[in-house]
C-alpha cells in the first residue's frame, strides 16, 4: 500500500523490541482510506472545452482508463502542468 495506489493518508509507526540476538524493528502500517476521483470540474475556462481538457489529463475519474479513479497527487501535479 502506498501513495501511488491512492492511500495518501497512510500512517506508519515503528517500535524497537529487544530480543536475544539483538533487536527487532516492527513497522505498523495503517492504510487509511483509499481516495478516488468522482468528478473533475473546470472553472473559468472559456477557450477550451471541458472534454478537450479531460482528454489531456492522466488523472481520470473512476470510469476512465489510466488511474482507475485513484487520487494521486503526482498525477494531479503532472496534469496541472500539462493543461
Amino acid at each position: 500500500m502506498s501513495r501511488d495506489q491512492g492511500y495518501i493518508f497512510a500512517h506508519v509507526t515503528q517500535s524497537v523490541e529487544p530480543v536475544d540476538s539483538g533487536v527487532r524493528v516492527v513497522y505498523r502500517i495503517a492504510a487509511g482510506p483509499r481516495l478516488r476521483l468522482e468528478t473533475i470540474k473546470f472553472l473559468g475556462n472559456t477557450a477550451i472545452s471541458d472534454a478537450a481538457l479531460k482528454k489531456e489529463m492522466i488523472a481520470v475519474t473512476e470510469s476512465g482508463l489510466f488511474s482507475r479513479g485513484r487520487y494521486l497527487p503526482t498525477l494531479l501535479d503532472s496534469d496541472l502542468a500539462h493543461v
